[in-house]
């Protein structure tokens, strides 16, 4: 994304260089987050939190009355997706 994004959407031809590839990064973020900041205003819109996804969750389902298996919705929350790759971060 970051890649499209810098020579995409900021129309650079060239590779960033090493230096600036932070300020992009920074920019892109910017960027999306005022462009949902944007789309959202003037809307009911809810905060859902990954980390607390047991509560919150439920919490928007119930919002958009949706139906189903709360349960077996609440257990691909848990689904490991990609678990043979090592982790970007090392955690050391």
């Amino acid at each position: 994304m970051i890649r499209a994004f810098g020579h995409g959407i900021v129309k650079r031809v060239k590779d960033w260089p090493e230096e600036r590839r932070l300020e992009v990064c920074r920019h892109y973020v910017d960027t999306v987050t005022a462009n949902i900041e944007t789309f959202l205003h003037g809307r009911s819109a809810m905060t859902m939190w990954l980390e607390s996804a047991e509560t919150d969750f439920p919490a928007f389902l119930d919002r958009i009355n949706a139906k189903g298996d709360l349960e077996a919705a609440l257990a691909e929350w848990s689904v490991k997706h990609n678990a043979s790759k090592k982790p970007a971060l090392s955690s050391s």
